[in-house]
């Protein structure tokens, strides 16, 4: 007798149930919370009723909005076994909302459901991966990962597609992780920015610019430190410094596009060369700036280009322009450095006076200026940029040295890994 009232009971809730799922459905709130109200008087409501309740309580629907009988149901819809309830209270402890935060409170009620919930196997793996293995658990992560992948979770599928391509997660036959962030970016900002990271890797920059743009436009901040990037380089386009800066600004969270927005900060109040402004300014856009003005470029190496500045200097014997710049992509100007060569001492004196006088007009007293029997150099120092004229008598020759920092540090520390020498400082001359 007890076994047929226990079958009816359930039979009974499992109607209650339905009933009220179907007014949810109907968007008619205030008859399933009426209902809803009517069995908790009759304690009737079974996981689904309470997960429902909980929902009333949470979202205003039929009920006035109160997280504290909200938490209440969402608990006792989760210990009677509804998954949503169980996910719910999950995330409640995952975020602190309605619970003492505890990701091991957290990860149980995740596995719980995980069977039935795919954002909940997302959200089990999620935490098992990020606490690698220090946490109980029954299932095994990557397989839930999969599992909420295939259906159609799009964290779950930016997360797998970064794992693989990672290494972390070993690819079998017919995965594929750009189908998967294909997947995931619809509604993912940050997975349509991985498939821009793809592209830009590949060299398909137009495809990844149109990436980036769309993720940029759902709110992603890394696919603005992108943009900014492009803008910056002049990737597939004219270089656009200010909105770079735009760009990095929005992007200040991280690391890399700070530095992009310091950097063009300083360019933009950089000594101005030849029609171009050093600090930041790339390989492409010296040598565009230096040809505009007809200066014929000379053999020049890898990190260097040449030029063949005699007609700026015609009573020089020689006068020769190098550029050099800083590893990685875009290469930046790390140093720009004259080398004019006299026939005489006089003509060395005159021509070390005309600089001079031209730098103390543009720059003010010079911050240093020492003096020996080999050499006289002295030292100007403008936003990053250090200015150092030096004449060494013995040779006939000044030197002028536009030193971009730190990309000449970056460049001086490939120099000495090339040489195999440590501790000595390369110069272009």
């Amino acid at each position: 007798m007890a076994v047929l009232g226990l079958v009816f009971s359930q039979s009974a809730h499992g109607e209650l149930s339905e009933r009220i799922e179907k007014l949810w459905q109907a968007r008619l709130y205030d008859q399933a919370y009426q209902l809803l109200q009517d069995a908790v008087a009759k304690n009737e409501l079974d996981g689904t009723a309470h997960n429902l309740l909980a929902r009333s309580y949470a979202e205003g629907l039929g009920a006035v909005q109160d997280p504290v009988r909200r938490m209440r149901h969402v608990r006792m819809g989760a210990q009677a076994g509804n998954a949503e309830a169980m996910y719910a209270l999950g995330e409640a402890y995952a975020n602190g909302d309605g619970a003492a935060q505890s990701a091991m409170s957290a990860a149980y009620w995740f596995e719980k459901a995980a069977a039935d919930h795919p954002m909940a196997a997302f959200r089990y793996a999620e935490i098992q991966l990020a606490n690698r293995g220090a946490l109980q658990g029954a299932h095994d992560p990557i397989t839930m990962l999969r599992y909420a992948a295939d259906e159609g979770v799009a964290p779950a599928q930016y997360l797998l597609a970064r794992l693989m391509v990672g290494g972390e997660v070993p690819m079998t036959t017919g995965d594929d992780p750009v189908a998967l962030l294909q997947a995931a970016a619809e509604g993912l900002p940050d997975a349509r920015t991985a498939l821009g990271v793809i592209e830009h890797r590949a060299g398909r920059h137009e495809q990844a610019a149109e990436a980036f743009r769309a993720a940029h436009a759902n709110g992603s901040r890394r696919a603005a430190a992108y943009l900014g990037h492009y803008a910056e380089a002049g990737i597939g386009r004219p270089i656009e410094r200010q909105h770079a800066l735009t760009y990095y600004r929005e992007a200040s969270d991280i690391a890399w596009a700070r530095e992009g927005a310091t950097r063009i900060e300083r360019h933009l109040r950089s000594p101005e060369i030849l029609g171009f402004r050093v600090y930041g300014a790339t390989r492409g856009e010296v040598a565009e700036a230096l040809t505009a003005r007809g200066i014929e470029r000379a053999d020049g190496e890898a990190h260097f280009d040449a030029y063949d500045i005699s007609e700026l200097f015609p009573e020089a014997a020689q006068a020769v322009l190098t550029a050099a710049y800083a590893p990685g992509r875009p290469a930046f100007l790390a140093e720009l450095h004259y080398r004019i060569d006299a026939e005489s001492t006089r003509e060395l004196r005159r021509i070390w006076m005309e600089i001079d006088e031209a730098l103390e007009r543009r720059y003010g007293v010079a911050a240093s200026h020492t003096r020996d029997r080999d050499a006289q150099i002295k030292t100007w120092r403008i936003e990053g940029t250090e200015i150092r004229l030096r004449t060494a008598p013995r040779d006939t020759r000044v030197h002028l040295t536009y030193h971009m920092v730190p990309f000449v540090d970056q460049l001086e520390e490939v120099l000495r890994k090339r040489s195999g020498r440590t501790g000595e400082t390369s110069h272009v001359f």
